[in-house]
């Protein structure tokens, strides 16, 4: 490789001296001979040429070649000539020539790559290669570029073209331009291709430096050869060539720039001293910070560090429809002018010419290549080659700016060359009428907005409505930009930091065009075909197109502020921490970059700075509709909304300075009489600054602001006020204020007259003078200012129309013809005529000259960009699109039956939800969970179609994948599941389902309802155990109330039912206190279930019940716990209330089996399987109360230790009532038996169960824990006594009494008291209350002849027994013993009289004095009242 290029310079010209032989080139063969000669002997003499042209000297270089080349004396003097005047144009004026070999040097430096040819020795071999440039051959045209380019690849050459004084720079620049013209009109493929690459190695050698016109010449011949070039394959290498070489011209400075970086990196930390902390400290000062970057013109601080209150916005931006308007005209000097104004308030236009005096060389060689790329983008003329450059230029940058180092993106340099040609190159291209140049417009904004928007704030500000949203609003915007635009924003909508950026940087701006929400809103419109209505315009495929590009814009909107959640809560700049905020939840958050506390006050405080900035924004935005719709109202919102205060110089600041107010309805509110709005009016007008304005000018400027209302009163008014104003700021002028109100009458009379043409007569000028003459000269205007005035009138109207909707008139508006009547019955005043289409120019200067004095008005803090990154903005721009993408997707999906738009749409609905589900924004998401579920179609499933198969397989999946999100709209996705059940399991709806449709698509959506009944249903079931604990609890709720539907349905079906037992097994392992929630909602269903009228259905939750209560019962219970009580009382209000003897079976067999099965487990649960034994001790069904009492006796017999606490009352409580069936005389002995058992346990000192616990007989006549166990265990002895069954009776009598005398030592004097009146002595209140009625009971009488006596003697015997402890009872007991005597049943009162003469018998030796006293007192009472009084009276 060393020898590379020497070798092939002397084979190409030995090569170009056998092509040039026999031609009429001698000049060029005696000069390759010259160097093939010297290469190879270096040794030979100079001639004598050497000493005639430079006489004096021993002969230099250039006197030699001269020599040499010369042939014969004939042409000797031509030669001369020839070759002075080549090696002139290579010398350097003052560069001499050694005399030494000079072809021997120049062939051994050729020999080694990277030797410089220097002098002579460059001239030597150039000289050739220039003259074979001239010859034009294409054979030697190629060897010499060849040889070209193989100098400057291997570093031979040496020199800046193309740069002033710079290093061979002459030689360089006639280099590259002979190189360039070789590319000529004539030139072949083949030679074009050598200057291609001749060119390329130029630019990019590192030695051979080609800056300013030499380098614009290089690019320009690449554009020749692109545009001109017939071979396909040279305009490819050509374009490919340029865009290397502009890439190339960009590194190098990038480098450059990178070089100088370090450098002062470097200096700044020598300069710190090598301090750490002040190294920090300069580090800290010079970083850019991640959220503001600031431009060049930055004037001012941030937009938002304060959201104002009561200060109104300046009017200062460019409407929409007004770039439209003027974008729509193609109105080009009109659209810079609006681009100037709203770049630079100040009215200075950047400045066209660069300054390049403090640019680096390698600055400025790119800044003029982008200077020039953007100029052949703004070329006049449509034809072929003007377009063509004018595409090529615009893809060329394009490409730069996507290459262009991020540096240079917040380069000021850079910067403002974008600023100063590209805004105004991609302002033509934007309205151009060709499909492919607005194409690259948008390629080349695609690139600004997301990489440029930091530095192009405001220029992005115009080029996005322009560009976008022109493009999606107008009905009349050709298909190709709106397919353009698309394309665009599918591209720039995938960048969640992009959208955050805009949101933050307009949306939240005061000033700004709601730049997001109005994207959003043109897209929904867009999506849901409503822009355009007539289906002739577009072709249907189009429109589809068009609408599916939309949806995935919203989709693809949807998803990156998804994402933009997701990676703030995981990359570390957010702290997931939730606080309450708004009636929402928000992520507290906080910098990870640096975690100092004031860092993530500044973040915070910022972010909530956006969004009051939001909040303020939208507020006024809904002032301002109010106020369109009426004044008053709009006024009192303001004031509610403290927008304004409460004075008329606010409200008439508002007025003045709201955009998007109505001027007609500024005009009725200025001219009320009401005290405040007339208060406001005369603000208003005071506001304004007529001085040094003529009278017309002023009224001019007076009406621009609104527009003059229809009634004569209210002009009067208005017109009175600007008169008084106007005199005051032109003093003089008027005597008094009348006259000037008498002159601006007229003036809108004059208006109306000359401009309206249903007046006619017209008024003439000497008309208009004798109307504000008068009678008194002296105080009426001058005549040479009336004659001005009615000209200027004359000429050029007034416009009193409303300019804010230049594309039309606004839903206020009322139809021209209309207006034009009413104003003309009220003093003649006219709305202007209709514009021609000639007058489209004239409308669209007089918008750009509004435009202008707009922003001289405002005071605009244009340089300051908020770089976004606070999670907290998804919510305000949710909140701002959300309704129209709902309402997008859900048309769409209504309407379309396209696959690809149904997916979309459904990839929107569960973005939406689980977007709306993370911000903790309900009413949203409810909305979208809501239409969702209405488009599964389930209802009715004949008209379903596969676009509802999907909607049902998104509903599932979200149940599947974010159960979490469904929340309150759970009842309706488990209505739909049952739906789905119900279909598929049902063949008669299954063959209707999709009618109208053929048998394959029926067949095919059967499939899919059938696939999603399996696995993906399942898994919502399954996945409940993901829930938190309150939405477990309302999945529950939702289930229960769907299966309570399906129980109600004919027939009945248990679906959800079996699905409740399911999930309830996934989730019993929650904790109890959850699980209670739970039960709750589960126990009053299966209780719904387990009464249902189907026995089938019954049974089935009867069954479901009892696996459920056997799984719970697994769980160990501690004491003191009730909730295993709480499991099985479903199972007790079933059994009471069922009147169906084979259910109240099923309930008893499903405890006998959760008894045997768990029996060791059960510790409350006790006594819910007591109160269910006891309702079944009540029933009249044999086999019932046989299994019943078989188990419970079984449990007393085996598990009686296991009946712990209060359960043993249960038990007791339980047994009675068995021993009270009536039925069943064999089992009520079997239960008093088992009382005795109760009783024995019961008396040996232990609860029964767990820990022994000895009964504590208290001395203070408390009876505790005695008479809470031992009472209901005697007073159901007590009532067996009365028992119509003699055997029971008896049974139960001789066990009462029994127990009383074993047991009564146990008791206490108090307790005593309670048994005798409670227990003992209410045995016998059957026979008491048996002689009161007319006449006797059968069972008293039973009673009395076979169980009177004994329990009389029992009852005495007792008493005498435990005399001691109950001494106090005799006089009760002697009460109850003579009543019965005293009865008139003759057996009863032998008895009583019986039982008193026994009780005497075997107590009356314990009697004492007081004793026998009240027995004696009590037998005396009873013969005093036994007394026959009647017969004694009648015997006497």
């Amino acid at each position: 490789m060393a020898e590379a290029a020497g070798a092939f310079v002397t084979r190409a010209f030995e090569r170009m001296l056998k092509d040039s032989a026999g031609r009429k080139y001698s000049d060029l063969q005696k000069a390759l001979k010259v160097y093939l000669d010297r290469s190879k002997n270096p040794e030979k003499p100079s001639s004598p040429l050497s000493s005639k042209v430079q006489p004096g000297k021993s002969g230099s270089q250039d006197d030699r070649l001269l020599a040499e080349t010369s042939g014969s004396e004939g042409d000797q003097s031509s030669m001369e000539g020839t070759l002075q005047t080549h090696l002139m144009l290579v010398r350097s004026p003052n560069h001499s020539v050694p005399e030494s070999n000079t072809g021997l040097s120049a062939a051994s430096k050729l020999s080694v790559a990277g030797h410089t040819l220097e002098g002579s020795e460059a001239d030597l071999v150039l000289l050739p290669l220039r003259l074979a440039f001239e010859t034009k051959q294409p054979r030697l045209v190629e060897s010499a570029l060849d040889c070209l380019h193989k100098l400057i690849s291997y570093e031979h050459l040496d020199g800046d073209a193309g740069l002033e004084g710079g290093q061979n720079s002459a030689t360089a620049t006639e280099i590259l331009n002979m190189v360039c013209a070789c590319a000529d009109s004539n030139a072949i493929d083949s030679t074009i291709l050598q200057v291609l690459k001749v060119l390329l190695t130029a630019v990019a050698s590192s030695k051979f430096r080609v800056h300013g016109e030499c380098l614009l010449s290089s690019i320009r011949t690449c554009y020749n050869i692109v545009l001109t070039s017939k071979s396909v394959i040279n305009q490819a290498t050509s374009k490919a060539t340029l865009t290397q070489m502009i890439s190339i011209v960009l590194k190098r400075m990038e480098s450059e720039a990178e070089v100088e970086r370090i450098e002062d990196e470097r200096q700044l930390s020598q300069a710190s001293g090598g301090s750490n902390e002040d190294s920090k400290q300069l580090g800290s000062g010079t970083r850019l910070e991640d959220d503001v970057v600031s431009n060049p013109d930055a004037d001012s601080a941030s937009d938002f560090s304060q959201v104002p209150e009561v200060s109104l916005p300046q009017r200062v931006s460019v409407s929409v429809e007004e770039l439209q308007h003027l974008a729509g005209d193609a109105d080009i000097k009109g659209l810079e002018a609006a681009l100037v104004k709203a770049v630079h308030p100040g009215g200075k236009k950047a400045p066209e010419a660069l300054d390049l005096e403090n640019l680096t060389l390698a600055e400025r060689d790119a800044l003029l290549v982008f200077r020039t790329l953007c100029k052949m983008a703004m070329k006049e003329g449509s034809d072929d080659v003007v377009n063509k450059t004018k595409m090529l230029s615009l893809e060329i940058l394009q490409g730069l700016l996507e290459s262009v180092n991020h540096s240079f993106t917040v380069n000021f340099h850079f910067i403002d060359s974008v600023k100063a040609y590209l805004c105004y190159a991609l302002l033509r291209a934007c309205v151009s009428s060709m499909a492919s140049i607005f194409e690259l417009a948008t390629g080349i904004f695609t690139v600004l907005l997301l990489r440029f928007r930091e530095s192009l704030k405001a220029e992005i500000g115009v080029f996005f409505p322009l560009i976008v949203l022109r493009s999606l609003d107008s009905t009349d915007s050709p298909l190709h930009q709106r397919i353009a635009v698309l394309r665009m924003l599918e591209k720039v909508c995938k960048d969640p930091q992009m959208l955050a950026d805009v949101f933050v940087n307009y949306d939240c701006d005061l000033q700004a065009i709601n730049l997001f929400e109005h994207m959003v809103s043109s897209l929904s419109r867009m999506a849901q075909g409503t822009l355009n209505t007539d289906p002739s315009n577009i072709a249907l495929a189009q429109n589809v197109s068009l609408k599916a590009s939309s949806l995935q814009c919203l989709v693809n909107i949807l998803k990156s502020l998804v994402d933009w959640t997701v990676t703030q809560q995981h990359t570390g700049l957010m702290v997931g921490k939730s606080v309450s905020l708004g009636g929402g939840q928000y992520m507290q958050w906080s910098s990870a970059e640096d975690g100092s506390e004031t860092m993530n006050a500044k973040d915070e405080m910022q972010a909530d700075q956006f969004e009051k900035a939001k909040a303020h924004k939208s507020t006024l935005e809904a002032a301002v509709v109010e106020f369109n719709r009426s004044p008053a109202k709009g006024i009192e919102y303001l004031l509610t909304n403290r927008l304004a205060e409460h004075k008329p110089a606010s409200i008439a600041q508002f007025l003045l300075t709201t955009p998007g107010l109505h001027k007609s309805m500024i005009g009725d509110y200025l001219g009320q009489h009401e005290e405040f709005p007339l208060a406001v009016m005369h603000a208003y007008v005071d506001a304004l600054d007529f001085k040094g304005m003529k009278f017309d000018n002023a009224i001019r400027e007076f009406l621009k602001g609104f527009r003059l209302p229809g009634e004569a009163q209210k002009i009067d008014r208005i017109m009175e006020k600007f008169a008084e104003r106007y005199c005051c700021d032109s003093p003089g002028l008027f005597k008094n204020a009348d006259a000037a109100y008498v002159l601006a009458y007229a003036v809108i009379m004059l208006n109306t007259d000359a401009h309206n043409s249903m007046v006619w007569p017209k008024m003439s000028k000497a008309d208009f003078i004798r109307i504000n003459s008068g009678s008194e000269l002296e105080e009426s205007a001058p005549r040479e200012m009336l004659e001005d005035i009615y000209d200027s009138i004359v000429k050029d109207e007034i416009t009193l129309k409303d300019d804010s909707q230049p594309l039309g008139k606004g839903s206020w508006q009322k139809p021209d013809t209309e207006e034009r009547s009413r104003l003309v019955s009220i003093l003649n005043l006219g709305l202007p005529r209709r514009k021609a289409s000639v007058d489209t120019k004239k409308e669209s200067e007089a918008i750009v000259k509004q435009t202008q004095a707009l922003f001289k008005k405002g005071v605009v803090k244009r340089g300051i960009f908020y770089k976004a990154k606070q999670m907290e903005l998804v919510r305000p721009m949710l909140e701002a699109v959300g309704w129209p993408l709902l309402a997008a997707f859900s048309v769409t999906i209504e309407d379309s039956g396209s696959r690809p738009q149904v997916l979309l749409c459904m990839e929107g609905f569960r973005l939406g939800i689980q977007l709306t589900e993370s911000l903790c924004m309900d009413t949203m998401r409810y909305a979208f969970l809501t239409s969702l579920v209405r488009f599964t179609f389930l209802h009715a499933p004949k008209e379903m179609r596969s676009k509802n198969v999907e909607a049902l397989r998104t509903l599932l999946a979200l149940g599947e994948n974010k159960p979490e999100a469904l929340q309150d709209t759970w009842n309706a996705v488990l209505e739909c599941v049952s739906r789905l059940e119900y279909i598929t399991s049902n063949s008669s709806i299954t063959v209707n389902v999709m009618q109208g449709s053929n048998q394959v698509s029926r067949d095919a959506l059967v499939q899919s309802l059938n696939e999603l009944t399996g696995k993906p249903t399942e898994q919502v079931f399954i996945n409940s155990v993901k829930l938190p604990s309150d939405a477990i609890v309302e999945f529950f709720t939702a289930l229960c109330g769907v299966s309570a539907e399906e129980l109600k349905q004919t027939p009945p079906r248990v679906f959800s039912l079996q699905k409740l037992v399911e999930i309830s097994y996934y989730n019993m392992a929650r904790i109890r206190m959850v699980w209670a929630r739970i039960w709750q909602v589960l126990s009053q269903h299966f209780v719904f279930a387990g009464s249902h009228q189907d026995e089938k259905i019954a049974m089935y939750a009867i069954d479901s019940l009892r696996q459920l209560g056997i799984k719970y019962l697994e769980r160990a219970e501690l004491a003191n716990f009730t909730f295993q009580n709480d499991i099985l009382k479903p199972f007790v209000v079933l059994i009471r209330n069922s009147q169906n003897a084979t259910i109240r079976a099923l309930i008893v067999d499903c405890v006998v089996q959760m008894i045997r099965s768990k029996v060791g487990s059960i510790k409350s649960g006790w006594r819910t399987v007591f109160m269910i034994f006891k309702a079944a001790a009540c029933d009249t069904t044999e086999s019932i109360v046989e299994i019943a009492f078989e188990n419970m006796e079984q449990v007393m017999l085996e598990h009686f230790d296991q009946v712990v606490g209060d359960c043993f009352l249960d038990c007791v409580h339980c047994l009675i009532a068995f021993a009270n069936n009536k039925s069943y005389p064999r089992i009520s002995l079997k239960s008093i038996a088992l009382l005795r058992i109760c009783e024995d346990r019961l008396a040996e000192g232990l609860i029964p169960g767990g820990a022994s616990k000895p009964i504590e007989i208290t001395d203070n006549g408390t009876d505790g824990v005695a008479e809470h166990y031992w009472f209901p265990m005697l007073v159901g002895l007590s009532e067996l006594t009365c028992d119509p069954r003699m055997e029971v009776r008896n049974c139960a009598l001789e066990v009462l009494f029994d127990l009383l005398k074993e047991r009564g030592h146990m008791f206490s004097p108090s307790f005593w008291e309670n048994v005798f009146h409670d227990v003992l002595f209410p045995i016998f209140d059957q026979v008491r209350n048996a002689g009161k009625g007319s006449q006797k009971s059968e069972a008293a009488d039973i009673w009395l002849h076979e169980t009177c006596i004994h329990s009389l003697q029992l009852l005495c015997n007792l008493f005498s027994t435990f005399y001691k402890e109950v001494s106090f009872i005799l006089p009760s007991l002697l009460g109850l013993l003579l009543d019965c005597a005293t009865r008139p049943d003759q057996t009863l009162a032998s008895i009583s009289v019986g039982a008193l003469v026994h009780l005497t018998k075997v107590g009356g030796h314990l009697f004492d004095e007081k004793d026998w006293s009240t027995l004696v007192e009590s037998i005396r009472d009873a013969c005093y009242t036994t007394q026959p009084v009647e017969l004694l009276n009648s015997t006497n």
